[in-house]
């Protein structure tokens, strides 16, 4: 939140959170002040990744 206004770390067509009804349960974490690890679901298929804060880019989580 910059001056009071609210903007998107990363605008993406993905849903970021669950549904009300999951109390106690979170889809996000930082892993540094700079960094966000998160869950999201996009077109049905759920996905983990970093969000790095200072640039808003999204790198998904891959195996290996």
């Amino acid at each position: 939140m910059r001056n009071r206004l609210v903007e998107p770390v990363h605008p993406i067509e993905a849903e970021f959170s669950k549904s009300n009804w999951w109390v106690g349960m979170c889809s996000y974490g930082f892993d540094s002040p700079n960094t966000l690890v998160c869950s999201y679901v996009q077109k049905g298929t759920w996905s983990l990744g970093r969000i790095f804060l200072d640039d808003g880019r999204l790198v998904p989580a891959t195996l290996e």
